[in-house]
């Protein structure tokens, strides 16, 4: 028995197998179902790369966007980042993709952010203590030299678990430790408890006016990777410095380090967005100075952090610990090799108060 050749009236009827082929692929996409998550750092002077990296995205995963799609992904991913970035450099954008090949791809936007204190212990979950070394700054040690430990109050702002604090304390200075991060505030309790020493701890923020440091009192004051990691703007730290020197007697010193460029070298937008992201906040030499005039500092010493850290700690002390001394060079913002430097460092600035 034989079936008979089926006819039918449609003309337009199918069988060039390249065609084919593409119809079976398609109807392949249309069955995928597909989701994933990407967290970007919030640079709002890198969104090119972002509408690069999102655009390859798309079109891998056989999406390709007209142009009025990625220009309104270009706008949204512009006002993400800058919202990001004002809250904290560390804010990522969450950038999820989810849909079937039928229907088309959705692209979802949000900010995800952390208090200083969710940040911190986030960090420690993933370092071995003593996290941010185990020596003093021999800058620090060597500054408090200049004093008497009987009628000279020393103020430690961003004390973290004390690496300064301890130190200066066991010489038989009066220290007021003021520590933002309540995890860090509570093991410098328990080790200045221990030892008996002459340290009032204070969790606070510096510039909250309830912090309880006394005006003009300290004859020292020292900022350890405070400026150079927290203070983000020249706003910021025209704030900070006001209140430093509310509470510096006549004449008092305040000790601090911070990133500065090497040389003529001019950091973009990009790259200073980029510091602030790795924990290195850059304030050129005629920001600095312009600052200073404004509030009567005067300039005693500005020195590489790395050279006078080397120099003067012993062999064992450094350095410090394990990232000192890439952070301190710049290779927090560019990956660069081993023998390449930056055009950045950390550098101790030691500045005298005067009313």
């Amino acid at each position: 028995m034989f079936v008979e050749k089926l006819t039918t009236l449609n003309h337009n009827i199918v069988t060039d197998i390249d065609r084919l082929n593409q119809a079976i692929e398609a109807k392949f996409d249309h069955q995928i179902s597909l989701s994933g998550t990407i967290e970007f750092p919030c640079i709002p002077s890198l969104l090119d790369l972002y509408i690069e990296r999102i655009s390859a995205i798309i079109k891998g995963l056989g999406k390709d966007r007209k142009n009025d799609h990625i220009d309104f992904i270009r706008f949204m991913i512009a006002d993400h980042l800058e919202q990001g970035f004002a809250i904290a450099p560390d804010t990522c954008l969450k950038v999820t993709f989810q849909g079937t090949g039928k229907d088309g791809l959705r692209i979802k936007m949000e900010i995800c952010s952390q208090t200083l204190d969710q940040r911190y212990q986030q960090w420690i979950e993933v370092r071995e203590p003593p996290f941010f070394g185990e020596y003093p700054d021999a800058k620090v040690m060597d500054t408090l030299s200049q004093f008497s430990p009987h009628n000279s109050p020393i103020l430690d702002i961003g004390a973290g678990t004390g690496r300064n604090t301890i130190p200066i304390a066991r010489k038989g200075y009066n220290v007021d430790a003021v520590e933002l991060t309540s995890v860090f505030a509570q093991e410098l309790v328990k080790s200045v408890n221990s030892e008996k020493l002459p340290v009032q701890v204070i969790q606070s923020d510096i510039l909250n006016p309830d912090c309880p440091v006394k005006n003009s009192h300290y004859a020292l004051a020292i900022a350890s990777e405070v400026i150079s990691t927290h203070i983000r703007k020249i706003e910021d730290l025209r704030k900070f410095l006001t209140v430093i020197c509310k509470l510096l007697q006549d004449g008092g010193l305040f000790l601090f380090d911070v990133f500065m460029p090497i040389n003529d070298y001019i950091p973009e937008q990009k790259v200073r967005e980029m510091g602030q992201l790795n924990w290195c906040c850059i304030f050129t030499n005629q920001e600095l100075n312009d600052l200073f005039q404004e509030f009567s500092l005067e300039i005693i010493s500005n020195e590489s952090a790395i050279e006078y850290e080397k120099k003067h700690q012993s062999s064992d002390a450094f350095p410090r610990n394990s990232w000192f001394t890439n952070w301190a060079k710049g290779h927090n913002i560019f990956a660069l090799l081993e023998e390449e430097n930056a055009p950045i460092e950390l550098r101790w600035l030691l500045c005298r108060y005067s009313l």
